[in-house]
């Protein structure tokens, strides 16, 4: 997989959605359901936050935001849209910049570039930057096959893998790098029906 293409991916896709950045809110009420279990005011990590509508939703309500990405058009609107939020260029795979700790980890999406592999030691060490008893929401793609999507950027196809991963797949790799399982959030239903699912896990 050519991460590059990926980039260029989202980094398009940031350039199209720029002009309609308040319409970005269909995830509010996860992220109003995830503050609920956090502490007041938490210091959270978004994973892959795009171009900040999220790290917005939790700034809004009091949460001290850090998001990072890997596309750098998605970050220049983050930085833009939301200046109350520290946000990162990076990939978070493999950054060691991040030593901070964090209540809650955010993951809408993130992983799906993932290969089935890498999934549990990239959040073994993901879970380094969680505080103890914090917890780690994820929103990926339920499934058992990966695909491949295309994209025609400015006249050259560009592609993309998603991985898609089943419920015990997921909850084993997490449990292995020290989690229990908390309980599943209930997803807006345009995203149910093409098949995302969202799981609250906790840090032992």
């Amino acid at each position: 997989m050519d991460k590059e293409e990926i980039i260029r991916f989202y980094d398009y896709v940031a350039e199209k959605e720029y002009s309609n950045w308040e319409s970005g809110d269909i995830l509010l009420p996860v992220t109003e359901e995830f503050m609920k279990i956090l502490p007041d005011n938490p210091e959270i990590l978004d994973l892959g936050c795009g171009l900040g509508h999220e790290a917005a939703m939790f700034a809004r309500s009091g949460a001290k935001v850090t998001g990072i990405d890997f596309s750098r058009r998605s970050i220049e609107t983050a930085r833009e849209k939301v200046p109350e939020c520290r946000f990162i260029k990076a990939d978070f795979t493999d950054y060691p910049g991040i030593t901070d700790k964090y209540d809650g980890i955010f993951s809408s999406g993130s992983l799906i570039h993932i290969p089935p592999e890498d999934l549990e030691r990239v959040i073994f060490r993901l879970a380094e930057n969680l505080k103890e008893g914090g917890y780690f929401l994820i929103i990926y793609q339920e499934g058992e096959e990966k695909y491949t999507s295309h994209m025609e950027i400015k006249g050259e196809e560009t592609e993309r893998i998603v991985y898609r991963y089943r419920r015990n797949v997921i909850r084993k790799s997490f449990e292995g790098a020290g989690f229990s399982f908390e309980k599943e959030i209930r997803l807006p239903a345009g995203l149910i029906i093409t098949n995302w699912c969202g799981l609250i896990f906790r840090k032992r």
